[in-house]
């Protein structure tokens, strides 16, 4: 609903999309229910009576309901409020609403026969039944929708032949008796659909994390048998071919170790996640570097991204400070190392550049890695998904280039940790920027006394990989 986007307040926006929703979705009620009681009205109400009560009540759901609830309602400021919005609602849909079509309870009680009172009891109850049905958790709503129904059916007995008696006062208090007993009914129905609603999602949530958990089980058994079976098979092979002097060939070797580093590195992500999911991973911080962290990184990715023939920059701009810093020094570089190995997998041209600087935050500067890439990016509708645990957007390129699928997470979880996040924005087919922000405290100890890091000075504006 394009209207309503302009409001600030998300819960304003909330609200609003609700009211039109709930009014769209009883018009066909209301309409019916004013054609059956016009058509009992034609037995004891003037035809132009009955003619105007149905004029009324279509020229509002079709043209004065959708022009009132325009100006008022979808045309407030953007700063409106919740209660400021609320009141535009209960004068819009409920005075106006049903102002215009409960009025016909005064003429049909005004007959003095038993058939009009019934018709101004029924009208009128069905419009309080209504109002509480929908608008019994907002007070300010439901008493804008409760004020002409109930001043009709005060003021109707006047306008009786007789004016008030005894019998309509025993008529008025018998009607604020079904009032009562219909409210305590509403709120009882929404509390049994609240519950109801609620058990049906957290159903469908646990069914899709059961899902999720299932398909994440059964991709991590072919991740780890792979190095698994790659180990085993290395060190028979390097068995078969053990020279004469007993050793077994260092290329073997090295493949052997290389199976059970990725190995190893598997089972770290899944224990990764299950303490950060348990609440049991603790940050050990010490004094650091800021550049030296992002130089490991690209030390570490550099013979991968020298394999596939793209570039792999540090960039630190002209005149940029880097404080020495009190930060978890594994956790930090466990967090830029899978951002920047995530881009180097997923880019086949061009290159992956980090960039480093120091932003200001809410409460105090913030360290910030910037990993850009010229990959394959992502799609727009993949975005909510990107930091799910146990979720995976693309199987098949998962299953080509490996992996758990908990490093995001894992490293936006370390981040909020760490006092800071993780952002990204992309564009398929162009690349992806992953912003890492991190707080530390800077660092007062004699070693930082020594100056912190400053711009091209530490070189590492050329580390490339050709």
């Amino acid at each position: 609903m394009p209207s309503t986007l302009q409001f600030q307040d998300p819960a304003v926006r909330q609200l609003v999309e609700a009211s039109i929703a709930t009014g769209d979705r009883g018009r066909p009620v209301r309409l019916v229910f004013t054609c059956l009681s016009a058509a009992a009205g034609l037995a004891f109400l003037p035809h132009w009576l009955v003619a105007a009560f149905i004029t009324t009540g279509l020229a509002y759901e079709f043209i004065l309901g959708p022009l009132v609830r325009k100006l008022v309602v979808e045309g407030a400021p953007a700063s409106t409020g919740l209660k400021g919005m609320e009141v535009r609602i209960a004068l819009t849909a409920g005075i106006v609403g049903t102002g215009l079509y409960a009025w016909v309870a005064v003429p049909a009680w005004a007959t003095g026969s038993v058939n009009g009172i019934v018709m101004a009891f029924a009208w009128t109850l069905g419009t309080v039944i209504h109002a509480m049905a929908y608008r019994s958790d907002r007070p300010l709503m439901l008493a804008g929708s409760l004020v002409m129904p109930i001043l009709y059916i005060v003021i109707a007995p006047v306008f009786s032949p007789g004016g008030y008696d005894l019998t309509d006062s025993l008529a008025l208090v018998f009607w604020f008796f079904l009032v009562l007993a219909s409210g305590v009914f509403a709120r009882e129905r929404n509390v049994l659909l609240a519950s109801a609603r609620a058990e049906r999602e957290a159903g469908e949530v646990a069914r899709a994390e059961s899902e999720a958990k299932g398909r994440f089980l059964a991709a991590m058994s072919h991740e780890l048998r792979t190095p698994l079976n790659a180990i085993i098979g290395y060190a028979q092979l390097a068995r078969e071919e053990m020279g004469a002097d007993g050793r077994p060939d260092p290329a073997d070797m090295d493949r052997i170790e290389r199976q059970a580093e990725h190995l190893l590195g598997l089972i770290n992500e899944i224990l990764d996640f299950s303490k950060l999911d348990a609440g049991r991973l603790e940050l050990y911080e010490a004094e650091i570097d800021p550049a030296s962290v992002a130089a490991h990184v690209v030390e570490t990715l550099l013979p991968q991204a020298q394999g596939k023939g793209i570039t792999l920059a540090v960039r630190l701009a002209e005149g940029t400070v880097l404080p020495r810093l009190m930060l978890d020094r594994q956790r930090l570089t466990q967090c830029l190392l899978n951002l920047a190995a995530n881009a180097v997998k997923f880019t086949e041209t061009g290159g992956v550049t980090i960039s480093m600087s120091v932003v200001p935050g809410p409460l105090g500067p913030l360290l910030r890695y910037q990993v850009s890439d010229t990959g394959i990016g992502i799609a727009p509708e993949d975005m909510p998904f990107l930091f799910q645990p146990f979720g995976q957007l693309d199987n098949s390129l998962t299953r080509r280039h490996e992996g758990t699928g908990l490093g995001l997470v894992i490293t936006r979880e370390l981040a909020r940790r760490m006092g800071g996040d993780v952002r990204v924005t992309s564009e398929p087919g162009t690349g992806s920027t992953f912003v890492l922000e991190v707080a530390g405290i800077p660092a007062l100890t004699q070693s930082s006394a020594q100056g912190p890091t400053q711009g091209p000075t530490q070189g590492l504006t050329q580390s490339r990989a050709a």
